[in-house]
């Protein structure tokens, strides 16, 4: 199981981040965090690719070290 994240213009494909799917309970605000971590990372100067994964990578591992307190079972994935 993976997930593929494509990242597009209006010109098209600009990267593709595929990645194994990761296991784990369903975490409220990932779609914010990661839409934070690229903005912050772009506005830092890394270019929307490299911000992008940057903030793939980070929410990835945010995720793996997630406590059980931050968790709602009945959260979307």
């Amino acid at each position: 199981d993976r997930v593929v994240d494509v990242l597009a213009s209006a010109a098209g494909v600009v990267a593709v981040f595929d990645r194994p799917r990761q296991q784990g309970p369903a975490i409220r605000g990932t779609g914010c965090a990661l839409s934070t971590a690229i903005a912050t990372r772009w506005h830092a100067g890394a270019s929307l690719v490299e911000a992008t994964g940057d903030a793939i990578e980070w929410l990835d591992d945010a995720r793996r070290r997630a406590v059980p307190a931050m968790t709602v079972p009945s959260a979307p994935v």
